[in-house]
């Protein structure tokens, strides 16, 4: 019987003991049924890769709060190959979570594709906190470039955007006439998601950065950078992601609660900027400009360049009132570059004066500030993520 060591920072022995049977029977399969020469290695990421799984009791008994995140790293096999590898180790994990009602999620990459990627802060986080299910993931854990000196800014930033988005979506959910029970733990869970995110970024522009959300935690009650108030927040967010309490949150005003999260997470979104821009007095009337030529010069590589100029000839309209420098950049950034530098103006209530910008971008004619978030969100999934879906929040 393999062990994983531990898998959850509160969780108790008889916990541990049922997830790392799980693994076992996860990994047994797998090795029995699936040819070892079509993949490398199966991985367990996120916060039970990294021993520190947030656990929720549901009538006494305890289960992962979060899904169990599995990552397949294939050999550089065919498309078609690919695709029925993950199915057959899909099914595999799907048999025995479902025998304990464990939810999972799986994702697939083919062992040169991740050798070559951009070294960020998933890849950072990977490499350290894993709980290797089968094979053998040393080859990615040798290689020093994903460490945390590497991590480009613009991934920072996506940090923050991606964890910020949740808040707009808390926003249409806070609008809807009739919220269920199930809403207002979406509405918790992301606060406490975007709290994290926000000060994983504050941490990373501070020196401080770690894999560890124990760690993180520390470091932050040490942060002389951060005030008080944000630190207590970020405290409890950490305290709910190991053991969640959704009584405690619920019992608050939650559109209080998120206007609070997003007024904090405004000005740390303008504080991580600005050190990543090297622009300290930077306001968020120029951020946008500013922001667009910092993005720009990111891209002067020869990678980023023969990615990014097929947008020059798609059929995208400009950005108008735009300098036609900053027109030319925006066009080769294309709407998934141009989107998040946007972002703020959408979350923190400064549609008003980016009205202009904002309709351009999206090229509707509106005033209606649930308008621009939807729309906001219909971009998300277009050029960002796929996956998205507001029927998932019954939006």
């Amino acid at each position: 019987m393999k062990s994983f060591g531990k898998l959850s920072f509160k969780g108790s022995a008889h916990f541990e003991e049922k997830m790392t049977s799980l693994l076992n029977d996860i990994s047994s399969d797998i090795e029995n049924v699936i040819d070892l020469k079509s993949y490398t290695c199966v991985i367990l990421i996120g916060g039970y890769g990294r021993g520190e799984g947030g656990v929720i009791k549901i009538n006494n008994i305890e289960f992962p709060h979060n899904n169990l995140d599995f990552l397949i790293v294939s050999k550089n096999i065919g498309k078609t190959k690919k695709i029925q590898l993950k199915n057959n180790i899909n099914s595999i994990i799907t048999t025995h979570c479902k025998r304990v009602n464990i939810d999972f999620d799986l994702s697939i990459i083919c062992e040169f594709t991740l050798k070559i990627c951009e070294p960020l802060v998933i890849t950072y986080d990977m490499k350290y906190g894993h709980k290797v299910i089968n094979g053998d993931f040393s080859f990615f854990t040798r290689m020093k470039r994903f460490d945390i000196e590497n991590i480009p800014n613009w991934d920072i930033r996506n940090l923050m955007v991606n964890r910020g988005t949740l808040l707009i979506i808390n926003d249409l959910i806070l609008a809807k006439k009739n919220r269920t029970i199930k809403d207002l733990k979406t509405i918790i869970k992301h606060c406490v998601k975007a709290i994290i995110g926000y000060g994983d970024a504050l941490l990373y522009y501070y020196g401080d950065y770690h894999y560890s959300y124990v760690e993180k935690k520390i470091r932050m009650s040490k942060q002389n950078n951060v005030d008080d108030a944000f630190k207590k927040m970020y405290n409890d967010a950490m305290d709910f992601r190991f053991e969640p309490n959704y009584e405690k949150y619920l019992q608050l005003d939650l559109i209080t609660f998120q206007n609070s999260v997003k007024d904090i997470v405004k000005q740390i979104h303008l504080t991580c900027e600005s050190i990543s821009l090297g622009k300290k007095d930077i306001k968020w009337k120029s951020y946008f400009e500013t922001a667009l030529s910092n993005s720009f010069l990111d891209t002067l590589n020869i990678k980023m360049i023969l990615k990014n100029i097929p947008n020059l000839f798609l059929p995208n309209h400009f950005i108008k009132d735009l300098t036609l420098k900053n027109k030319l950049r925006a066009k080769i950034l294309g709407k998934r570059g141009v989107l998040p530098l946007l972002f703020p103006y959408v979350a923190f209530g400064m549609q008003d004066k980016n009205m202009e910008l904002l309709n351009s971008f999206f090229n509707i004619k509106t005033t209606d500030k649930t308008v621009l978030k939807q729309q906001y969100l219909l971009y998300w999934r277009k050029y960002i993520n796929n996956n998205f879906s507001l029927k998932e929040y019954g939006l």
